[in-house]
């Protein structure tokens, strides 16, 4: 009886197709998407003269006191980014399920571009000098070691120092870190005793989950990105990746409840309304390149990250 390799030609397993990609991205979470009719422009921003009240009581026969206000404005200039990925007409048909030409390529690069804009924002959020003077930490802040870490009373005093700057409410306040930071506080002595004493009926936790950390912290919710991206070069011997957020960093920011005006937020993403598809980041569409013989599959990324308010955040720089 012949050997099965003697009567047997290994082809593709149909339906199953191995591979990760990142998940849970939250740039749009963290700096919510505003789309524009052009490609540069400025966004608008009222001053702090709305704080002061330094008026008297009218007299009688008197005018009432003039005041007045001083706006600004953000200037933004959108950046693309464009991939593409040709497929020739020859190989088209060389592609055996489960792998499919024009749907693997779209995977791709809309995989890249997606990642591309997590990292663009990611940068904004964790760069210090994105913040207001006195709205940074580089200390040290040692949340792994459980019983004496302090993420409690550190973040709660990053969000009293919002408040004292703009008096905003405490309830339009969250947080961003990546899934090493939290580790540390889901473990953290201070962080599983303020859940326990202030949410009604709650069992003696090992580990919180992310909601439960984000009540402890006193923060609307705290959004987690486990991202990560190569950063060794093309053809290096190692491929090393790293967290997208940082393993050290922790940010605190006030987002309102909606866009809008008088609605703040710490900042904003900026990307242009194209026809058709006006509220889309990344577009994907096909053309015909008959030099190469091939449909292109061509993806773009058009997005400006910008900073509306400075004294709206609070960075956590050395988390460990």
């Amino acid at each position: 009886m012949p050997l099965p390799a003697q009567v047997h030609i290994d082809t593709f397993l149909t339906g199953i197709l191995s591979g990760t990609a990142n998940e849970n991205l939250i740039a749009n979470q963290v700096l919510p998407p505003i789309f524009s009719t052009k490609l540069t422009g400025k966004v608008a921003k009222m001053g702090d003269d709305h704080y002061r009240v330094d008026f008297a009581t009218r007299k009688p026969g008197t005018p009432g006191t003039q005041v007045d206000y001083t706006p600004s404005s953000t200037s933004y200039d959108i950046d693309e980014f464009r991939l593409e990925h040709p497929v020739d007409d020859s190989e088209v048909g060389e592609y055996d399920d489960p792998f499919d030409a024009y749907v693997d390529g779209t995977f791709v690069l809309d995989h890249k571009l997606n990642l591309k804009k997590e990292i663009q924002v990611a940068s904004l959020l964790t760069t210090t000098a994105n913040y207001a003077s006195g709205h940074t930490d580089t200390g040290s802040k040692s949340w792994a070691t459980p019983a004496t870490g302090t993420p409690v009373t550190d973040v709660g005093g990053a969000v009293e120092t919002i408040i004292a700057k703009k008096g905003v409410s405490e309830t339009n306040m969250y947080g961003f870190c990546s899934f090493v930071v939290f580790k540390m506080l889901r473990l953290n002595d201070e962080v599983k005793a303020s859940y326990l004493n202030t949410v009604a009926g709650g069992a003696t936790p090992k580990a919180l989950g992310r909601a439960q950390v984000a009540a402890a912290l006193g923060l609307a919710d705290l959004y987690v990105c486990p991202a990560v991206y190569i950063t060794s070069n093309e053809g290096a011997s190692t491929t090393t990746k790293a967290y997208v957020w940082g393993a050290k960093n922790f940010g605190v920011f006030y987002k309102g409840k909606r866009i809008g005006k008088m609605f703040p937020a710490f900042g904003y993403q900026v990307s242009p309304r194209i026809p058709k598809l006006p509220d889309s980041q990344v577009v994907v569409d096909r053309y015909r390149a008959e030099n190469l013989t091939s449909e292109v599959i061509r993806a773009r990324l058009l997005i400006d990250q910008i900073v509306g308010d400075n004294e709206l955040g609070y960075l956590f720089t050395n988390v460990t």
